[in-house]
């Protein structure tokens, strides 16, 4: 956190950025997702615009000239970010939030970015907006977009196009059930512990987050 004028900001490291041994920062490449797959920015999510979703992943995943296990590991993160953005309950996560980076002949899924969740603003009723809606994804989960109605069989139906083991993706989506809530309370610990008066703002998302009915509670 810094201060900058009248304005309190959150600042976080590039990660497309190298430091040379030089002092020169240099910038490493970097595509998202709908770059990648040639999408028109306007059609960036597949809920509101019929833009890409996971089968349009898997296949560009699979059309890679990379060795089977460099792609068995991207596809594996990808998995891993849709079920984290849809077990917390991120609207946002389109296409373009998703980026890999290109080093010379090696592909790689850049780390997640641009994560937030709804849960702080939803209502009693775990709804959204003057209409009362059910928060929905971005990107569909075998063309469920309601948080609330994906289930452990659409993920492993996803999981298998993109040539994960349904297995061990179910494994993974139980996993992050079981530990969001106790990661968002170590998130809003180490916030709060930098700069408390971002106490009421952390305290905000823990409680909504701990609302989604999915998730056990520590």
């Amino acid at each position: 956190m810094q201060q900058i004028g009248p304005h309190r900001v959150f600042v976080s490291e590039r990660y497309d950025r190298e430091h040379g041994a030089d002092g020169i920062v240099r910038r490493l490449h970097q595509e998202d997702l709908g770059q990648a797959l040639s999408t028109d920015p306007a059609k960036k999510y597949q809920r509101r615009e019929g833009g890409p979703g996971i089968a349009a992943v898997a296949s560009l995943v699979h059309s890679l000239a990379l060795d089977e296990a460099e792609r068995a590991v991207i596809a594996w993160d990808f998995f891993c970010g849709v079920a984290f953005n849809s077990v917390a309950y991120c609207t946002d996560a389109h296409i373009k939030n998703y980026s890999i980076m290109l080093e010379g002949s090696r592909v790689r899924l850049a780390p997640l970015y641009d994560l937030n969740t709804i849960a702080p603003y939803l209502d009693d009723q775990l709804r959204f907006g003057d209409r009362g809606q059910p928060p929905q994804a971005a990107m569909s989960v075998d063309g469920e977009y309601r948080f609330d109605a994906m289930s452990e069989t659409g993920f492993a139906t996803e999981a298998r196009k993109l040539g994960v083991d349904a297995g061990r993706a179910i494994d993974e989506v139980r996993r992050l059930r079981h530990d969001m809530v106790g990661a968002f309370e170590d998130a809003r610990d180490t916030l709060v512990a930098l700069d408390d008066e971002t106490t009421g703002f952390a305290r905000d998302v823990v409680d909504g987050v701990a609302r989604i009915p999915s998730l056990t509670h520590p």
